[in-house]
């Protein structure tokens, strides 16, 4: 699984070609993504989405929005500086030990986790 934050979310939106590609092998079932709950809802407002336009997005089954639940929520409340949707993407892709998908690594210190820089 990868796990994408909120600019690897919204690079998606704007079909930017390394995303794209990972987004068609999602759909044919070769790939999984993983978007935090928490992303999920930054992305939305930065990118003024409305709830129909994510069903594209959501739909092959191999793409899951991970859930913030109650554990996660107070673990990431200790990772001060960062947005709730870049902690929720970093707790995930520690948490499952797999590639998080980013845009911009300026927004993790270096060694938090495996970053995919696209």
């Amino acid at each position: 699984m990868l796990v994408l934050d909120v600019t690897a979310i919204e690079g998606l939106f704007h079909s930017h070609p390394p995303l794209w590609t990972m987004w068609k092998r999602a759909d044919a079932e070769r790939l999984e993504l993983g978007l935090p709950a928490a992303a999920v809802v930054e992305a939305a407002d930065l990118l003024g989405t409305t709830a129909s336009s994510w069903d594209a997005i959501l739909w092959p089954t191999s793409v899951s929005v991970l859930p913030l639940t109650e554990r996660v929520a107070v673990e990431i409340g200790s990772y001060a500086g960062r947005s709730i949707g870049v902690r929720h993407a970093l707790w995930e892709a520690r948490a499952m030990d797999c590639r998080l998908v980013t845009r911009d690594p300026t927004l993790y210190a270096p060694g938090v986790a495996k970053l995919l820089v696209v």
